[in-house]
């Protein structure tokens, strides 16, 4: 027994020590799996040549660089060296700043997602074009939206007329910053032609003024001009208003009124005197009737109050035409006269059969006395349709407590909105917006209403303002559909 336990110790020292041969199969699986290092080295030089011949074959050269591990002996010399001859001819030059490689954030194709993606110049020959230098492959998504932009006014030029519309659009933008305004205003087109005695003809405004036309339908609003033309003031159902001096483009907020702020809760209504001096501010207090703070027009400082007795505050205002007062109406009926020399009231007086009166106006040359302003006609309009006109040189130098009116218009039947007279005092117009086409032209002296004109077809629509030009020999009408057209007066 211990000599078979020896015989076992002896095997097991045998095949320690024995250095077992490898036959020619497992040597080369062996190589196949994990290489030698000829195999290694020969595998390197053949993927070179593998990528060469494809970069040959795309038209795509390499740099130098890419060559340091492989052998270049068998290598035309084009293949080793590349020519810089700097920007192609269709190249465009390079954006160095980065407010001109990135979009202007107006801009509505703007994608912000751009500036992760990546595009390849090289990898399509169709974008070697877009390359600045001929090595470059990789780009931003921004940078290769602008280049194509750029290509493609390269390929296709701004038109002239294109040029033409940019370059007014400019100039007229200029205009608001107190440029030639006149311009800015002009309209595009302007014809007289018909053969009626009121003819009319669409007038195209600017895109602004079209703007401004179509939101003055539904926001109520209000501006006047000063008699000079210098300065502009606008104000909407807000405590506040802007006045506009031309000459300079400044716009300045007036904001409060110092000692009569809670007055005004909206400072919409307002109209400037016709010698500029002075602006009139209905007041929304209603407490004990209503009021109407004037204010300096050049300082916009408070001057004097004026105030109507009677519920329901102030329906409508008109200045003399001398500008040295005005007439106050209340929707009660009551009109008082305001002498701004004196800053008190003169007088007062009634308007006869008045219910919920609504607009007043002043017109023609008249020779009343100093209490009358200079104006002959006055006009009240009221919530039923009647318009009642007065004579004030039949007044004489007392202003009556109950005058009589000269005529009366009932032609319409909804709420007067609109009163109107010419420069020269020979026409007045009578509207209402409640209604389309509620429009009414009056001769004067005579206060005859005009029987062939408007018609049925008078394209008018509802009328949001009325004015006449200063000659008196055309005026415009504005409906809600924000269309301005102007009408020749022949006589």
């Amino acid at each position: 027994m211990t000599k078979g336990m020896s015989d076992r110790s002896d095997d097991m020292e045998n095949d320690k020590g024995e250095d077992i041969d490898k036959d020619n199969m497992e040597i080369e699986l062996q190589k196949a799996v994990f290489g030698d290092d000829a195999g290694f080295h020969e595998r390197v030089k053949e993927h070179g040549l593998a990528q060469h011949n494809r970069s040959r074959e795309a038209g795509t050269p390499r740099g130098v660089e890419d060559w340091a591990e492989v052998d270049v002996g068998d290598l035309d010399d084009a293949d080793l060296f590349i020519l810089d001859s700097g920007p192609s001819r269709n190249s465009l030059p390079p954006t160095s700043s980065r407010k001109d490689r990135e979009p202007s954030p107006e801009a509505a194709w703007h994608d912000s997602d751009d500036d992760h993606v990546t595009v390849s110049l090289q990898s399509n020959p169709r974008l070697r074009k877009l390359r600045v230098y001929e090595d470059e492959d990789l780009i931003r998504g921004t940078e290769y939206a602008k280049r194509l932009r750029r290509q493609y006014e390269l390929l296709n030029p701004t038109p002239d007329w294109a040029k033409q519309a940019l370059a007014e659009a400019k100039t007229r933008a200029e205009g608001l910053n107190g440029g030639d305004l006149e311009a800015f205003y002009r309209p595009s087109h302007e014809s007289t032609s018909g053969d009626e005695s009121v003819d009319s003809d669409e007038l195209r405004a600017s895109p602004l003024s079209t703007l401004f036309q179509q939101a003055a339908a539904f926001v109520r609003s209000d501006h006047g001009v000063s008699n000079d033309g210098t300065k502009i003031v606008f104000a909407g159902r807000r405590r506040y208003f802007h006045t506009w001096d031309l000459s300079s483009g400044k716009i300045d907020k007036v904001s409060r009124i110092h000692g009569h702020q809670k007055q005004h809760n909206s400072m919409e209504r307002f109209k400037i005197s016709p010698c500029g001096r002075w602006l009139g501010l209905v007041g929304s207090q209603r407490k004990g009737g209503g009021l109407i703070n004037v204010l300096n027009a050049h300082t916009n400082q408070w001057i004097a109050e004026v105030r109507v007795e009677g519920k329901g505050g102030v329906a409508d205002f008109a200045w003399w035409a001398n500008g040295e007062g005005m007439t106050v109406l209340g929707k009660a009926g009551e009109a008082v006269e305001w002498d701004g020399g004196q800053k008190s009231i003169v007088g007062r007086w009634m308007d006869e059969g008045a219910v919920g009166t609504t607009v007043v106006a002043m017109g023609g040359r008249g020779s009343g006395g100093e209490n009358t302003g200079g104006d002959r006609w006055v006009a009240v309009g009221s919530s039923s349709g009647v318009v009642n006109i007065y004579d004030r040189n039949s007044w004489g130098g007392e202003i009556p407590a109950s005058p009589q009116p000269t005529r009366v218009f009932d032609q319409l039947t909804t709420p007067i909105s609109h009163l109107v007279f010419s420069q020269d005092g020979q026409l007045m117009i009578i509207a209402s917006r409640w209604k389309r086409d509620a429009l009414r032209l009056v001769h004067l002296p005579s206060c005859t209403v005009y029987k062939n004109w408007p018609t049925s077809s008078t394209p008018l629509g509802r009328i949001t303002s009325v004015a006449f030009a200063p000659a008196s020999d055309m005026f415009a009408i504005a409906n809600e559909q924000g269309k301005i057209r102007l009408w020749e007066v022949r006589g």
